[in-house]
This record gives C-alpha cells, structure tokens and sequence, in this order.
C-alpha cells in the first residue's frame, strides 16, 4: 500500500511501479494505478513518471482491447514527450502502437512502428540504461519480419540485438533472441543451426535456472531430432522434457512433447505407440482447454485408426476434427472480423480526429483574424492618443529644454575658455622648456666638453697619457648627454605638431637623396642602403625623412654583420601602402619587441651601443602623426623589419 504520509516522490514512483506490476496480472488495477500516478505527478511537476505512466495506460487498454483508447493516450503520450522527451518511453509507446497494428493485421504499419522505436533508441539515447533495452526492441522488429515470411532479414536483425544483449550479459534477452534465431534457421530448413542456437538457448537458461523456459527449448531440440532422424538423441531429450513438465505441472508442456511423440510414432508406422501417444496427449489438451491442441490430435488419431483399419473410429474422429475444424474456422472468421471492425473504426476514428484538427485549425485561423483586426484598431486608437499626448509634452520640454541648453551653453563656454587658457599655458611652459634645454643647458655642455678638450691639451705629455680614460669618458658623457638634449627636443616639438602640408614625393629618389646624406655623415658605420618597388606617395616629407633616417641608423647601427644592409620596400595593400624598412641586423628578442618603441628603453648599455633610447620611440609618435601604424617582425641574430602602413586619408598613391 502506498501511504499518504510519504513524499509526493515516492508515491508516484510506487504508484507507477505498481501499475508497471499489475499490467500481465491484473489490467484494471494497472490502469487504477497509473491514472493515480499521473494524477499526483502532474501535480508536482514530476514530467518522467507523467510519461512513464500514460505508457503503462496505452499497454493496459491494448491488451483490454480497448482499440479508441488506446489511440487516445498515445496521442497524449506523443504530445506530452514533445514538451518533455524521455526516449526509453517513447520507445516504449512506439512499440504498443506496432502491436496495434499487427492485432488489426496490420503488419506492415506495425513493422514501420517497431522499426520507429529502434531508431528512436538509436539516435537519441544518452543513457546507458536507454539503450539497455534496444535488444528487445530490435527483436519486435524480427518478429514481424518473420511473419512477414522475411527470415533473412529477420535473422539480420535479431543477431544485431543478441551482440548487443551479450555485450550487457544479458542472459534473460539472450536466451529469447538465440530462439528466435532457432526459428528462423528451422524455417529456411537449416536444422544444424538451429539446433546450435536452441542449444546455445538452454545451456543458459541452466544457467539462470529458468526451469519452465527449458521445457520448450527441449520439445524443440528433441522434435529437430526426429526430423534429422536421430531418434535416441529426440528420445532422451522429449523425456527429459516431459518430466520437467510433470514435476513442474506445465500441461502445455506435456501437450507438446505426447504430440511430437504420436507424431514421430505415426511417420514410423509405429500406429499403437501413434494411438498410445495420442490418447494421452488428447487427454491432456482437452482438460486444459487447449482447442489447437485437441484439433491437431483429432487429425493424428483419425489417421492412425484408419491405418489399422478402425474406420469407424477413424471416421469418428475424422467428424470430430470437421466440427473442431469448422469451429475454428468460424473463429478465425470472427477475429478477422473483429480486427477489419477495429480497424474500420480505428481509421474512422483517426478520419474524424483529422477533420476536427481541420476545423480548428480554421477557427484559429477565423479567429486569429479577428483578433488582428481588433487589436490593430485598439493599437491605432492608442497611438493616436500617444502621439497627441506625445506633442504636447514635447512642447512643453521644449520650451523648458532650450532654457537649459541656454544655461548649458554658456557653462561649457566659460569651461572651453578656461580649458584653452589652460592649454596655453602648458604649451609655454613646454616650449620654454625645449628653449632652455635648447639653449641654456646644450650650452654649458657644449663649453664643459671644449674647455676639457683644453685641459688636455695643455697639459704635460705624461700626465695627459696617463688621464686620457678620464678624458675620454667626460667626452662620450657629454656627447651622450647633448644626444639626449637633442632627441628629447625633437620628441617634444614632435608631439605638438600636427602631420603639416602633404606633398606628392618620389620614394626613390627621396631614399636616394636620404641614402647619399647618410653616406656622407656616418662614414664610421659602413653599410649599404637599397631599395626597390617603391612607390608615389602624398605624405609630410620632413615626418617621412625622420622616420626613414631614425630606422636606417639603427638598422646599420645595431649591426654585427660584415656587410650591414638596409632594404627599404613598398607594396599596395587594399586601399593604403605599406613601407618596409628591413636590416640583416642583430634583432630583437621577442620579449621586448613591445618595448622598444617606449621613450627611454634600451636593449643594450651605452657602452655598446649609444644613442638616447627616444629613437623609435620618436618614429613611433611621427608614424601616427602622419595616420599610419607600424610593428615589428624580428628574430634575435637575423635582423628586423619594421613595417608602417598609411591609410588612404593620409595618402595618394600610383605605381612609379
């Protein structure tokens, strides 16, 4: 019992699992118990046992016969997953309507069914315990292959299910795929593999101790044997399954193996051991109720009577086989019938769930409209009264927003004036600045380096020998220092002027012109400058030539090589240029090739290289006077090469 003071959890999850119980015992109580279990997990929100449990109803109203119902959850099964996947269940409903469809002897719908329900678990299962029940699923399909007269491709099917179900060490499923293998293989008259698969079957069913499923697998093997005629091997098997039967009391089970023995007595000529057999297995079948049974052994016995030449006994049960036979035919009439009536009804029933979705349809349509139209008015309504409310406000913030903006005005007016005073004033300053480091401090040194120069000169052969490290380090000193001076001025004055007039230039011959000065100043670093595929460019040309004079004397200045070179290039790049300066120099090692176009960073010390450390920096500000960009690509011991690009605002350009 499931008790009231429990979770709303549990009790749907016993309430389901009792549903799942009752279904091959009790019907009514499943459906009991699943309309209870949906009930409370609709409540709480509890989507898996909702879907779990309108799939126990779809089982339950099946076997009830229930054909309308049974339609009717499924639909709200299909709907209800929709919103809420759950593939195993899905799997699950897909299979109950397959065997709806076969019960209508619809065994081609039921096969596109079954055949749905293994896709299902095959595409869309994650979880391992999904896909724990393809196996069975798969085996569905084998089986309306194989009523279909299809065993190839049933057997196709169920030995892709027993690799799976082997996988998993499911022995229960094994057992029942390795019959279903047996069946085919005694259908296409393979008797060996079908007596290896049947064999195979009982071994594990010895295994799980499945007592009741041996009965069958023997009758099986033991009637295989008959028909191969290995007759000891039939008869140690045959009794070995009617004693099984007897101990168990299994009926059916004795049924079975008295009948394969009549049988077997009968195709012998055995017609006492055939009337013995018989008897008893006539018996049997007519106190259990088992009217197939009774039938198939009216036949058998009428045939052996008359080989002995008990007619009228033949004849006796020759009539009782008729009256069975036609019985049974009437029967087979009636369930056909049923099955065309459920069928009929089942499409009238879909026909008429199709009509009404129509009709719905078209009232949603009907209706949408009308709501349209209703809302659009609405809609238009209230945009007129906005706009009109919308005016006068505007008006009103008008009047009060050109007051503000008046006031506004005037402020940021006087704040403009006070901003530009102030603008004014720092550039003074700067520019006092550069005047004295351009006067008053280069001088003192310029006058320090010539009276030590004095100094020297005038004093003792001796002694000046023996100063001159000293008086070689207060001139490199001061020399550096007025470097300095002199790159801090140019990078001052730089970051207050604008890029200046453009004009067009010839590349080629400015990089000559800037070659041959260079050539001419800077004798003491030999070293060549090339050039090709440059172009016509508009640019500032005092800007340009400090930016191609800073980067050649560097790329001949930090240079290890026996023949220092510099190449400068150009090339069109979409609607700008790019110009390469590139020297097989000594590189820059990727951790500072961030750096090097920062004021004041060195690589290296003075006494290996000099300079004041605004070199690049002061190309670095010049480029992006003049629109540009530039970077680096280097690699430590195999030279830089520095790359500038000018956009089309900064530039005009053609081929030379």
């Amino acid at each position: 019992m499931v008790e009231r003071g429990q979770p709303d959890t549990l009790q749907v999850e016993y309430l389901t699992k009792l549903s799942s119980y009752y279904i091959r015992r009790d019907l009514d109580k499943a459906i009991h118990f699943a309309n209870r279990a949906g009930e409370l997990a609709e409540r709480t929100g509890q989507y898996y046992h909702i879907g779990k449990a309108l799939t126990n109803k779809s089982v339950a109203y099946l076997d009830k016969g229930m054909i309308d119902s049974v339609n009717i959850i499924a639909e709200q099964a299909e709907a209800h997953f929709r919103k809420h996947p759950n593939v195993l269940e899905q799997s699950n409903l897909y299979s109950t309507r397959g065997h709806l469809e076969r019960r209508l002897g619809r065994n081609d719908k039921a096969f596109e069914w079954y055949l749905k329900s293994v896709r299902n678990i095959e595409e869309n299962a994650k979880d391992s315990s999904d896909r724990y029940a393809l196996p069975a699923f798969l085996n569905n399909v084998a089986i309306s292959l194989r009523q279909q007269g299809d065993y190839d491709e049933s057997l196709r099917y169920l030995k892709k299910a027993l690799a799976l179900a082997e996988a998993k060490d499911n022995k229960l499923t094994v057992c029942v795929l390795l019959s279903g293998i047996g069946s085919c293989l005694e259908a296409k008259e393979d008797y060996e593999g079908a007596l290896e698969s049947f064999q195979r079957s009982l071994v594990i069913k010895d295994e799980i101790k499945d007592e009741v499923g041996k009965i069958s697998l023997l009758t099986n093997i033991g009637r295989l044997y008959v028909k191969t005629g290995r007759f000891e091997a039939a008869e140690t098997y045959l009794q070995e399954s009617f004693l099984l039967s007897e101990t168990l009391g299994y009926t059916s089970g004795r049924i079975s193996v008295l009948s394969v023995l009549a049988n077997f007595a009968l195709e012998q000529k055995d017609y006492s051991g055939a009337l013995d057999w018989g008897q008893k297995a006539l018996a049997l079948a007519q106190g259990d109720g088992n009217k197939e049974a009774v039938m198939d052994l009216y036949d058998l016995l009428a045939k052996a009577h008359a080989e002995q030449g008990s007619y009228e006994i033949a004849y006796k049960y020759r009539s009782l086989y008729a009256t069975a036979s036609d019985s049974a035919q009437v029967q087979k009439r009636q369930q056909n019938m049923d099955q065309l009536r459920m069928a009929y009804e089942v499409e009238k029933t879909e026909q008429e769930n199709e009509y009404l979705k129509e009709q719905r349809a078209k009232d949603r349509v009907i209706i949408g409209q009308r709501n349209t139209v209703m809302m659009v008015g609405a809609a238009a309504l209230l945009l007129l009264i906005l706009v009109v409310v919308l005016i006068y406000r505007d008006l009103q913030r008008k009047q009060s927003y050109s007051q503000q903006l008046e006031t506004t005005v005037a402020q940021r007016t006087e704040a403009l004036q006070r901003v530009n005073k102030d603008l004014e004033q720092a550039n003074y300053e700067l520019s006092t600045l550069s005047y004295i480091a351009s006067h008053d401090i280069k001088e003192p040194i310029r006058v320090m380096s010539n009276y030590v120069g004095l100094i020297r000169r005038r004093l003792p052969e001796d002694l000046s020998s023996g100063l001159k490290d000293y008086f070689e380090i207060i001139k490199s000193s001061s020399r550096q220092l007025y470097t300095l001076i002199e790159d801090f001025m140019h990078y001052s004055d730089l970051s207050r002027q604008n890029a200046g007039e453009v004009e067009q230039i010839d590349m080629n011959s400015f990089v000559q012109n800037l070659a041959n000065i260079l050539d001419t100043q800077q004798r003491v670093v030999p070293g060549k400058v090339d050039y090709h595929g440059l172009k016509y460019v508009r640019i500032n040309r005092s800007m340009l030539l400090l930016v191609l004079k800073n980067l050649i004397e560097n790329g001949l200045k930090y240079n290890k090589s026996q023949r220092p070179e510099v190449l400068i290039s150009s090339t069109r790049q979409g609607e700008g240029i790019e110009l390469r300066v590139t020297d097989n120099g000594i590189g820059i090692p990727v951790l500072f090739q961030e750096k090097i176009f920062e004021a004041f960073k060195r690589l290296h010390s003075r006494a290996e290289y000099g300079g004041s450390g605004l070199g690049l920096a002061i190309v670095k500000l010049a480029v992006g006077k003049l629109g540009g960009d530039i970077r680096l690509e280097s690699e430590e011991g195999k030279g830089s090469t520095f790359i500038m690009t000018f956009r089309e605002q900064a530039n005009e350009e053609t081929d030379q």
